[in-house]
């Protein structure tokens, strides 16, 4: 249990460190790879701490919207809205 909690409170460290920093910046890997495992993590606390699978594949494809979402292109903003919607 101590792993899911400690996986938790990785994922709010990197969201804290993606509105500190990387939010208002252009598209680049760093930024990339903080946003997505800020989700990523909280996936990963899910399966720990046995969440449902319903809320676990949400997280995920949330996190793959966050994947699309940090990069530019209109591709890339469709492709992490339908993330996004079908994590809904």
């Amino acid at each position: 249990m101590a792993l899911g909690w400690g996986l938790v409170v990785i994922g709010a460290a990197l969201a804290v460190l993606y509105g500190w920093i990387f939010c208002a910046v252009p598209p680049a890997r760093a930024k990339t790879v903080v946003k997505t495992l800020s989700v990523a993590s909280l996936v990963l606390a899910a399966l720990a701490l046995g969440a449902p699978p319903a809320i676990t594949l949400g997280l995920a494809l949330g996190s793959v919207g966050d994947l699309f979402l940090s990069r530019s292109g209109e591709r890339s903003f469709l492709a992490g809205m339908a993330a996004f919607a079908a994590g809904h």
